[in-house]
C-alpha cells in the first residue's frame, strides 16, 4: 500500500461512525416495521407485501439518477459533505413518521413515509459509500474503509436488534418506539459531524455521461457476476429479516427469546469480520 495513500487510523475513525445509524435506521424498515403493521395496525399481509415492494423497486430505479446527480453537484460544489448532510432531516422524519402513522390512512401513510426515509437515505449513503471511495486510491485502502464503516454498521445493527424489545417493555409499545425514533435521530446528528471536517473533503471529478450511460458497466461480465451474487445474498438476508418475528412468534412462540436470536446472528457477522478482512488481503476479493 501506498503511504501516502494509506487510511490513518484518525481517518478511519472519522469516517466509520456514519455507518451506525445508516443501519441502525434501516434495518427496522425491513425487520420491524412489516410485523408492526401487520399485528399492531391490522394491515393484511398481501397489502403490506406489495407496498414494501413498490417501494423497493421504486427505490432501485431511482438510487442510478441520485448517484448521477450527486456526482455532477459534488463536483461542481467541491466534495460530497454538504450532500450527505442534506439527507439527514429527511431520513429523521420519514423514520418518526414509520412508527407514527396518519390514523385512518395507514397504508397511505406507510407508503408516503418509506419513499420520504428512501429517498433521503439513498442520497446520505450513496454519497457516504463514494466518499470512500475517493478518501484512498489504493486497493486494500479502500477495503480498511469499507471494513471501518461495515463495523460501525455492524454496531448499528447490534442496538437496533436489541433496543426496541427493550424500550416497549420499559415505556410501552407507543412511547418505546418514539423514544428509538429519537435515539436514531440524535444518533445521526452526532455521527455525521466527524465528516463536515476540512480533512474529509476531497474533489470529485466527473465525466458528462448522459444519466443512461450508468447502465453501460452492464457490459462487463464480471459486474454482472457480482451484481448476481450481490443479489442473492441481499435477498436471502432481506426475506430472513422480514420473516424473522413472525416465524418466532408463530413457528417458536418464543417472541421474548427475538432479541437473543437477533444479537447471535449479527454477532456472527461481526465476528467473521476480521477473518474475510484477512481473506480479501492475502488472496482476493
Amino acid at each position: 500500500m501506498n503511504k501516502q495513500d494509506r487510511p490513518s487510523l484518525k481517518m478511519l475513525l472519522l469516517y466509520a461512525p456514519l455507518g451506525m445509524p445508516l443501519a441502525f435506521g434501516a434495518l427496522p424498515v425491513y425487520l420491524l416495521i412489516p410485523h408492526l403493521y401487520a399485528t399492531d395496525f391490522g394491515m393484511s399481509l398481501s397489502l403490506l407485501g406489495v407496498i414494501l415492494l413498490a417501494v423497493r423497486l421504486l427505490d432501485a430505479v431511482q438510487d442510478p439518477l441520485i448517484g448521477l446527480w450527486s456526482d455532477r453537484w459534488a463536483e461542481q460544489h467541491r466534495g460530497r459533505r454538504l450532500l450527505i448532510l442534506l439527507g439527514i432531516p429527511g431520513m429523521i422524519l420519514g423514520f418518526y413518521l414509520l412508527f407514527n402513522p396518519l390514523a385512518g390512512m395507514i397504508w397511505l401513510s406507510l407508503s408516503l413515509s418509506l419513499i420520504v426515509f428512501y429517498i433521503f437515505f439513498s442520497v446520505s449513503s450513496v454519497n457516504y459509500q463514494a466518499l470512500g471511495a475517493e478518501l484512498s486510491h489504493d486497493y486494500n485502502g479502500r477495503t480498511w474503509l469499507t471494513t471501518s464503516r461495515e463495523a460501525g454498521a455492524l454496531i448499528g445493527v447490534l442496538l437496533a436488534a436489541a433496543l426496541p424489545d427493550l424500550l416497549m417493555k420499559h415505556f410501552g409499545r407507543h412511547h418505546g418506539l418514539e423514544i428509538f425514533a429519537g435515539i436514531f435521530a440524535m444518533l445521526l446528528i452526532l455521527a455525521v459531524m466527524p465528516l463536515q471536517r476540512r480533512s474529509m473533503q476531497r474533489p470529485v471529478v466527473g465525466e458528462k455521461t448522459p444519466w443512461w450511460a450508468f447502465f453501460s458497466a452492464l457490459r462487463r461480465k464480471s459486474l454482472r457476476h457480482l451484481l448476481i451474487i450481490y443479489t442473492l445474498s441481499q435477498s436471502a438476508n432481506a426475506v430472513a429479516g422480514t420473516l424473522f418475528f413472525f416465524f418466532v412468534d408463530e413457528i417458536l412462540g418464543a417472541h421474548q427469546l427475538a432479541p437473543l436470536f437477533l444479537l447471535a446472528y449479527f454477532l456472527s457477522g461481526a465476528l467473521g469480520m476480521p477473518l474475510w478482512l484477512w481473506l480479501s488481503s492475502h488472496f482476493s476479493k
